[in-house]
């Protein structure tokens, strides 16, 4: 076995706060007034980060995203990735010699078991020998909906209700309080989860 646990990431780092329009949560709050927007965009914050990402409740991306997949190569032939990927950008990797490597993205196809997604090389293609070490590969690809106008109502609906619920019980809106997931909130987005994400 050559990995205990890919380690996955966003590159470069992004907002997701783009997900979920200002305009749309202040309505569904009623607030028509500009002075709390501040306060309001950092719980549109704050929800984004609950969800959204490699380690958010979702496991996935919202807005399009490149996440970075380090492992120590396949295992049974296949590299399985976490999201919902769409487009493989890059695969390098060390050899049996540890020096640095690339393989051509084209050559190697996503494809899933309806649990999940995994790159596999494309017939005629076979993987290379990787050093014995847990980040002997790393992959980045592409994953999330194309842009805002993709993410599904039922998301943005939740994320308003969690601004909603945290903005009308401010006082109670502490560090740990913000980790929270009201059962009308999970409800919305169990339907888009991803794995055994927490």
């Amino acid at each position: 076995m050559r990995t205990l646990r890919p380690v996955v990431k966003v590159v470069p780092e992004v907002s997701p706060a783009v997900a979920v329009a200002l305009a749309d949560v202040k309505s569904h709050l009623r607030v028509s007034w500009s002075d709390e927007d501040g306060k309001i965009e950092a719980y549109i914050a704050a929800a984004l980060a609950l969800i959204d990402g490699p380690s958010g409740w979702l496991g996935r991306a919202l807005i399009s995203q490149d996440w970075q997949h380090v492992c120590g190569g396949p295992d049974f032939g296949r590299v399985w990735l976490t999201g919902e990927p769409t487009e493989i950008v890059s695969i390098s990797y060390l050899d049996t010699d540890e020096a640095s490597q690339t393989l051509t993205p084209s050559d190697f196809r996503i494809h899933t078991d309806g649990f999940g997604w995994a790159v596999t090389p494309k017939t005629g293609v076979s993987w290379p020998s990787f050093a014995d070490r847990s980040d002997a590969m790393t992959i980045v690809y592409t994953t999330g909906f194309a842009d805002a106008a993709d993410v599904p109502a039922p998301i943005k609906q939740a994320v308003s209700l969690l601004v909603g619920h945290w903005f009308k019980e401010r006082e109670a809106a502490t560090a740990v309080s913000l980790k929270e997931m009201p059962f009308a909130v999970s409800a919305l987005l169990e339907n888009y989860k991803i794995g055994f994400t927490a």
